[in-house]
């Protein structure tokens, strides 16, 4: 019978190497679809996708837009270093607010009203 090899436990850092990797990582700890990402940063779901796989880079601004949206700091999504997802980043506490801001947003749209 054939060994199976252990899980590489390690991984999970190769994914975590570069901005998309730790944008996708980010995403995924926080619970959020690409669709739902996309919407809070009011874009196609397509560029956060292509940021994802290391296809395109996103603009400082919206580095800082992702980071406040997914609890992480700017720089942990720019270079691996600072707090990452689940460090209690201070920019969490922006994470309701603005989920709550968009339902809101949305909920007047399905209405007919800006």
């Amino acid at each position: 019978m054939p060994h199976a090899e252990p899980p590489d436990h390690g991984a999970t850092d190769d994914l975590d190497d570069t901005l998309g990797g730790r944008l996708s990582h980010a995403r995924d700890s926080a619970g959020l679809t690409l669709e739902a990402l996309a919407r809070g940063m009011n874009m196609h779901s397509a560029t956060i996708r292509y940021w994802e796989a290391d296809r395109a880079a996103p603009s400082l601004a919206s580095v800082r837009k992702l980071a406040a949206l997914l609890g992480v700091s700017t720089l942990w999504l720019l270079t691996g270093d600072g707090e990452g997802p689940g460090h209690g980043c201070p920019e969490t506490a922006l994470l309701p607010l603005i989920s709550r801001d968009f339902s809101r947003k949305l909920n007047r749209q399905r209405r007919g009203r800006v």
